[in-house]
């Protein structure tokens, strides 16, 4: 089957494809091209909007999936031959402190003194982030949080949400020095002080494979009709999935489905239609169970 790119960018932008223009993209509006399923693909992005950087990568394939994956691109293959292509072209100014440089993305910090060195915290990416640095100045630790607070001599009371359908999140405290970032404990919580349960079938079979990606077995057999608990179901056919979500890309099926998304590689990843029966059934998590599940290689 011909492979199909779908190319998009966080801000507009003018997409060549093997050096002829090939039309626009945005982050909302990929643009949907046939490609060759063998050999390369010059992809090269203008933007036409303040904020990005242009980008000119190549994409090799082999059989219409990628053979590595180059810096500033993210890629996932989907069933029917659909290649979700994102260009990473924001621009991100590298800040130095003192004589540390801080990751790409991150902003200026506020600098608190700690024993033996210096912590740092600031904004990255729509998050916060925590730095210390040593006696040295030298840069020893580096964490990314949702929430990160300062409660005195180091000691970091932290949140960071896991952007799941129901909420959940994670409770740490860290402790920081010129000897770097240290867990101090952690504990399970939710984002909204209380769990979001699903409202729909697709989202409760997506809730279900969430929780059973995070470990939480109990949770995601509660998702389920009572004759199917018991069995690790979720998870057995999550297998190694990152994460899930709703289809996006694939061959039309009159079967309700989410898709399992798999690590291929470094920034690529795989998606596997899983297929879902649901009935509404009043519960403690929810107004739906799931009565079937089964992958789409069954």
């Amino acid at each position: 089957m011909q492979p199909t790119l779908l190319i998009s960018a966080p801000v507009a932008g003018m997409v060549y494809l093997n050096g002829r223009f090939a039309g626009e993209c945005a982050g909302d509006a990929p643009l949907i091209y046939p490609v060759s399923p063998r050999g390369p693909a010059y992809i090269e992005y203008r933007p036409l909007e303040s904020g990005a950087r242009p980008l000119a990568r190549r994409l090799v394939l082999s059989g219409g999936v990628p053979v590595g994956v180059p810096e500033d691109l993210y890629c996932v293959s989907w069933p029917g031959g659909a290649l979700e292509v994102e260009l990473d072209c924001e621009e991100r100014p590298r800040v130095r402190f003192r004589s540390a440089e801080l990751p790409e993305g991150a902003g200026e910090p506020e600098e608190i003194p700690v024993p033996g060195g210096t912590l740092l915290l600031g904004a990255i990416g729509g998050e916060r982030y925590a730095a210390t640095l040593d006696a040295d100045g030298q840069l020893n630790g580096f964490a990314r949080f949702s929430r990160v607070r300062h409660t005195g001599d180091g000691r970091l009371d932290c949140a960071t949400d896991r952007n799941d359908t129901v909420g959940h999140a994670v409770l740490e405290r860290w402790q920081a020095s010129g000897e770097g970032l240290r867990l101090l404990s952690s504990e399970g919580a939710w984002t909204h002080g209380a769990p979001r349960w699903p409202e729909t079938a697709e989202n409760t079979a997506i809730a279900a494979f969430e929780a059973a990606i995070l470990g939480l077995a109990g949770e995601a057999d509660m998702y389920l009709a009572p004759e199917l608990r018991g069995r690790n179901l979720p998870k057995s056919l999550a297998g190694d999935a990152i994460a899930c979500g709703a289809v996006k890309y694939a061959p039309p099926d009159a079967k309700s489905a989410v898709a399992l998304f798999t690590r291929v590689a470094d920034r690529h990843a795989r998606a596997d239609c899983v297929f879902f029966r649901a009935v509404p059934a009043g519960g403690n998590q929810g107004p739906w169970q799931l009565t079937a599940l089964w992958s789409g290689a069954s």
